[in-house]
Parts: C-alpha cells; structure tokens; sequence
C-alpha cells in the first residue's frame, strides 16, 4: 500500500483485526498463504479459511482434524495441507470449487500413524516436504519417497525452515542440518548452533538463526565464512518469547512472540518498533501491499507497519480525555482534551505528554495569538502561554472557536449561542 514508506518509529500502526465472529470459524489460526489469485488461506484449527477481500470460505479435511500448516507451489496453484493425523492438498470438485484429498493413502499400511504435520516446505529438487515432531515425508512423483525419522531415544522435537532454496531441520541433539537428496547431511560452519531454533532465515549470503534455552541463547549469523554469536537483546523480551519471524521486502524483520506482540527492527536487529498485540503469534505473512498478517490464538490481525500514518493510545500518552484541539508552536506539540497538555516534538518516540497545571476542563479550541496560546474551554478562555491568566467568562461557557481580529480576540460561546469580544490592548 505505501510501497516506498518506511516504519516509523513513533506511534502505533493501524491494526485490523478479524475475530472469531468475522471469520465464523474456530479463533485459533496456524498459518497463511496466498494464491496467485490473490485469496487468502488460513490453517485454522477447525479447517482451512479462504478469503477473498470481502467473504470467507471454509473447507474442512476428511476427518475434521485441525490444520496446521499450509503451503503453495505457485507455478502449479497447488495448496498443500498439513493436519493433526493427516496430509494432503486441496483439489478442485466438480463445483469448481476447492475440497481436501488426504494423501496419507500412498504410506504404507503398517505405517501410517502420521504425527501432527507443524510445516510443510515446497523445495524444487527435493518435493513436497511434510515435516511433523519425529518425522519429515517427502512427496515427490506422487509418492512418498523418502522418510526422515529421528533416532530411537531422541524426544527432542524438529523443527524446519526453507529458505534461498535450501531446506534446513533443526532439533536440540542434532544442531542444524540440511535437506539433500532425500537425507540430513552435516553442515560444519553451524555445528556450535544447537539448541531450539526458532527462526533461521537465508539472505544474500548471510545465514542467521535464532536458538534459545541452550546456555548460547540468541543470534548466530553466519556471513564471509565465518560465524558470528553478537549479543542481541530485544528490551524486556526474552528471546525464548519469540516464536516465529520473517524478513520484509526490505530487509527489515519482524518477529511474532509469545505475549509481547510484534518486534519490528532493521536488518541489524535494532529495534524500530513494538506493535501491542495481546494474543500468541503463530506465524507471520508479508503480502503484496506490504501489510502483515498475523495469525494468532484469537484471530486474524492485518499490521500496516509501512503505513505514513500511526497512532498514540491516551494509555502511553498520560491524556485525559478526548482530544478536541491541537497545536504546535515551535517545537512544543499542545494538545486540548481534559486540560492541556504538551510534549517537544522529538519526543514522540516515547510520547508521554505534560500536563500545563491550570483549571481542569475540557478544552475545546486551541490558537495562537501574538505569541500567546489561547485555550477555550468550558469554563473559560485562558492565556496558556507565558502567563497562565484566565479570562472569566460565564458557568458552562464552551468556547469552541478563537480568532484574531484588529487587536480584538473574537471566542464564539456554542452553548450561550453568542461571540465574547476581547481586546488584547487593556
């Protein structure tokens, strides 16, 4: 949408949130992809949402399983499903329309126990990879050509990331390894990264990974032939938190956590920004307008993080009130709701505003005159600045427009219907 903006620092995005009322399904969401059509696909636990822009699908699995993970082969249009017990794609019926074919048929019968399918990676020399917590299966060629299962006495989970055309699968016991013709083979320059990796991302040479509860917790990038462990911190998030993450189209990351919402930073990890989500992240999705889709245990949210436009809550700002009124004069930004308030304008990346000690009430016009701020409020006009005088007018007088006319201050009372006259020369 705002194709050359960049994050800004102050304020929060604009955030849309569909709930479980809007997408009419269950409110726990696993992944998102996109066809070339430009539809939405969701694994959600009661199924696979689609939607369009305006309406919501909703195609269940054969056995009504929960659906974890998603993922499309583009130049096919083909959609890959991964479920609790079960695998498959979706296929076109003779509605036109989409419906789920389990493909757990092409196992073998004595081994068809699937574990819950987490991921699913489209490689082009390597298939359709399905990866579960003890067993990755490679479709390719309309068969199950390969199985990858962790050794007997290994409880430690796998987790797997695709990325620059490469395939990696990662686990406490076996550090990080890599997907080649069917086999894990060994990758030297990254056997000191073990631990849980909860995000490993490709880019332009540079390998970084994510680990944690290890005693190494943090980033590793490998970059020039040599790999790096720089000490990362994130303020109050620990780096367990984070649970998944992507790179934007312009190189900046985003990072979906735990209870901490979104961390947005540059491609350095400097933090830019934190977006207040409440909800676990599930998993994270960059589209085409460059808005992020977020799916959550309560939810689907949509982040305009590029957006020109944010947004401060009176929660962060310290304002009480509405806000009616606001000025700037100089560097100070004023702002007229239950009183008056202020704050310099190179502090709006932590925007908590001052309150200006004056009468309390609901100001609702806010000008400069001759170098001095004037407050109309309810009560009264008063000259904020330098003086901090007021002008008595009546009881409930809202004053709700201040001009400036041949030295003469003209204030229109909208609930006393009539203009209060005051010269600036006695």
């Amino acid at each position: 949408m705002w194709s050359k903006a960049q994050v800004k620092r102050e304020g929060e995005p604009y955030i849309y949130h569909h709930t479980r009322t809007n997408i009419a399904a269950n409110s726990q969401n696993w992944d998102i992809i996109k066809d070339k059509r430009g539809i939405m696909y969701f694994a959600n636990t009661g199924g696979i949402l689609s939607y369009d822009g305006s309406n919501w699908g909703f195609i269940k699995t054969e056995t009504g399983a929960a659906v974890k993970s998603l993922a499309i082969d583009t130049a096919k249009n083909e959609i890959y499903v991964g479920a609790n017990g079960d695998f498959g794609m979706l296929v076109n019926n003779s509605a036109s329309s989409y419906e789920y074919k389990s493909l757990k048929y092409l196992l073998p019968a004595d081994d068809n126990n699937v574990p819950r399918i987490d991921k699913i990676i489209i490689d082009a020399n390597e298939g359709v990879l399905f990866m579960g917590n003890s067993t990755i299966y490679i479709y390719k060629n309309d068969t199950i050509s390969n199985i990858i299962t962790r050794k007997r006495g290994d409880n430690a989970g796998y987790q797997m990331f695709g990325d620059g055309g490469r395939v990696f699968v990662a686990s406490p016991t076996i550090g990080i390894m890599e997907i080649k013709n069917g086999k894990l083979v060994d990758i030297p320059y990254l056997k000191d990264v073990n631990g849980n990796i909860s995000y490993l991302d490709v880019s332009g040479g540079r390998i970084t990974a994510l680990s944690y509860e290890n005693g190494k917790d943090g980033f590793y990038i490998y970059e020039n032939d040599s790999l790096s462990h720089p000490d990362i911190k994130f303020g109050n998030v620990a780096l367990k938190e984070i649970y998944c993450g992507l790179e934007t189209h312009d190189g900046n990351y985003v990072f979906g956590t735990t209870s901490k919402g979104l961390i947005v930073t540059d491609h350095n990890f400097n933090v830019i920004k934190r977006v207040n989500i409440s909800e676990r992240i599930n998993t994270l999705y960059e589209d085409d307008n460059h808005l992020i889709w977020v799916a959550t245990y309560n939810g689907i949210s949509i982040v305009d993080i590029y957006s020109p436009f944010s947004w401060f809550s009176n929660e962060v700002t310290g304002i009480d009130g509405s806000i009616r009124s606001m000025i700037q004069v100089g560097n100070e930004l004023y702002i007229g709701a239950d009183a008056v308030y202020h704050i310099n304008i190179d502090s709006l990346c932590n925007p908590k505003f001052s309150e200006i000690v004056h009468r309390r009430q609901s100001i609702w016009r806010l000008d400069t005159i001759r170098g001095t701020i004037i407050g109309g409020g309810v009560a009264d006009c008063s000259t904020l600045i330098p003086t901090m005088s007021s002008i008595i007018l009546t009881k409930k007088t809202r004053i709700s427009a201040v001009f400036w006319f041949r030295e003469t201050i003209l204030m229109c009372s909208s609930v006393a219907a009539q203009w209060v006259f005051l010269s600036m020369t006695t």
